[in-house]
Protein backbone atom coordinates (compact mmCIF):
# COMPACT_ATOMS: atom_id res chain seq x y z
CA UNK A 1 0.00 0.00 0.00
CA UNK A 2 2.85 2.40 0.78
CA UNK A 3 4.33 1.94 -2.69
CA UNK A 4 0.98 2.65 -4.37
CA UNK A 5 0.50 5.73 -2.18
CA UNK A 6 4.01 6.96 -2.99
CA UNK A 7 3.51 6.48 -6.73
CA UNK A 8 0.10 8.17 -6.54
CA UNK A 9 1.63 11.09 -4.58
CA UNK A 10 -0.73 10.70 -1.63
CA UNK A 11 -0.19 9.59 1.95
CA UNK A 12 -0.73 5.96 2.92
CA UNK A 13 -3.40 7.07 5.41
CA UNK A 14 -5.29 8.91 2.66
CA UNK A 15 -5.12 5.82 0.46
CA UNK A 16 -6.39 3.70 3.34
CA UNK A 17 -9.29 6.10 3.92
CA UNK A 18 -10.19 5.86 0.22
CA UNK A 19 -10.02 2.08 0.24
CA UNK A 20 -12.23 1.88 3.34
CA UNK A 21 -14.75 4.30 1.83
CA UNK A 22 -14.14 6.91 4.51
CA UNK A 23 -13.15 9.53 1.93
CA UNK A 24 -13.89 10.14 -1.73
CA UNK A 25 -11.05 10.69 -4.15
CA UNK A 26 -10.79 13.57 -6.56
CA UNK A 27 -10.33 12.79 -10.24
CA UNK A 28 -6.65 13.68 -9.88
CA UNK A 29 -6.20 11.26 -6.97
CA UNK A 30 -8.03 8.50 -8.83
CA UNK A 31 -5.85 9.06 -11.90
CA UNK A 32 -2.74 8.91 -9.70
CA UNK A 33 -3.83 5.64 -8.12
CA UNK A 34 -4.65 4.14 -11.50
CA UNK A 35 -1.24 5.20 -12.81
CA UNK A 36 0.43 3.66 -9.75
CA UNK A 37 -1.41 0.40 -10.44
CA UNK A 38 -0.58 0.49 -14.14
CA UNK A 39 -4.23 0.82 -15.13
CA UNK A 40 -6.26 3.13 -17.33
CA UNK A 41 -9.66 4.56 -16.39
CA UNK A 42 -11.45 2.49 -19.03
CA UNK A 43 -9.98 -0.69 -17.52
CA UNK A 44 -11.32 0.27 -14.09
CA UNK A 45 -14.76 1.04 -15.47
CA UNK A 46 -14.90 -2.25 -17.39
CA UNK A 47 -13.97 -4.14 -14.22
CA UNK A 48 -16.56 -2.25 -12.20
CA UNK A 49 -19.29 -3.05 -14.73
CA UNK A 50 -18.38 -6.72 -15.21
CA UNK A 51 -20.60 -9.22 -13.38
CA UNK A 52 -18.97 -11.19 -10.57
CA UNK A 53 -15.83 -9.07 -10.61
CA UNK A 54 -13.61 -9.66 -7.58
CA UNK A 55 -12.73 -6.50 -5.68
CA UNK A 56 -9.47 -4.83 -6.61
CA UNK A 57 -7.25 -4.57 -3.55
CA UNK A 58 -4.66 -1.84 -3.20
CA UNK A 59 -2.71 -3.91 -0.69
CA UNK A 60 0.00 -6.01 -2.26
Amino acid sequence: MQEVARKAAISPSHLSDLELGEKEGSSEVIRGILHALGMELDQLLKRAMAPDTPQLSLVA
